[in-house]
């Protein structure tokens, strides 16, 4: 039952005309304005946009009368479809949403495949994002950063541990929408990296180190045999010879030391 003179007015006008396609129409939209679910929406913070764009009065009186029955069984789920939208912008993996086009506010069907996506979506963690209640429906946007993937060249170094700071910094100037899926994800993906990179930097020091030890000992082995030519009696070599023997050895040594 119509609750405002207007609606009771137009109830007698359509009873007395029922092939008033004007008077339905005027029925319909009274109807749907007095529908509790929409008096909800037009205090509802996330459905602004929605009321200000297609649903007002205004809006509605220039949707057919096809289009109004559309809009007559999204009312009775849209408020809870945005809550559970704006829930997925915050917890859920976003991803998930790039299949979907903004939604078609005066067909059910569209508005029902939403409903169903964001109704099943799990909270994987506080994902980074700047979009508010107020513009919930700008995750449909082609411009919106949704994934890291194809944003990971404005990252000049990746610090693991700061990932989530570096995202707001390097997307301060887009709209974004990153979740703490993908993050963890990403976070793993370098983590293997710098294990790898750290492994073989290990071995290549190992490796080194061997190499240095073996100079040493060779070094150690040839001061002793030269300190005890000179110390030696032996007379097969006169002092200018040995010093240039000694000479020779040391740059020979030198070149081993660089390049052995």
């Amino acid at each position: 039952m119509l609750k405002i003179s207007t609606g009771k007015l137009y109830t007698l006008l359509s009873a007395c005309k029922q092939d008033n396609a004007e008077v339905k129409k005027r029925l319909l939209i009274t109807e749907i304005i007095e529908m509790t679910e929409y008096k909800a929406l037009q205090v509802y913070q996330g459905a602004t946009s929605v009321m200000d764009d297609y649903y007002s009065p205004d809006k509605l009186q220039e949707a057919t009368y096809e289009q109004l029955m559309e809009v007559k069984e999204i009312v009775v789920f849209l408020e809870d479809c945005i809550r559970k939208l704006y829930e997925t912008i915050c917890y859920g993996d976003v991803r998930q949403l790039k299949r979907l086009k903004k939604p078609n506010f005066f067909d059910v069907r569209s508005m029902s495949e939403l409903y169903r996506l964001v109704l099943k979506q799990k909270k994987t963690g506080i994902n980074i994002t700047n979009i508010s209640e107020y513009d919930v429906w700008s995750i449909f946007s082609p411009e919106t950063i949704l994934s890291l993937d194809s944003k990971l060249e404005l990252f000049h170094s990746i610090d693991i541990e700061a990932l989530e700071i570096q995202i707001s910094e390097m997307l301060k100037d887009e709209i974004y929408c990153i979740s703490a899926s993908e993050i963890a994800e990403k976070k793993r993906v370098y983590r293997d990296i710098y294990r790898k990179e750290g492994t073989v930097h290990i071995r290549l020091q190992i490796v080194e180190n061997r190499i240095f030890m073996k100079k040493l000992f060779w070094s150690f082995i040839s001061i002793c045999l030269v300190m005890g030519q000179f110390s030696g009696s032996s007379v097969l070599f006169s002092v200018s010879g040995r010093v240039v023997a000694l000479i020779t050895y040391l740059l020979a040594l030198t070149a081993y030391w660089i390049w052995g």
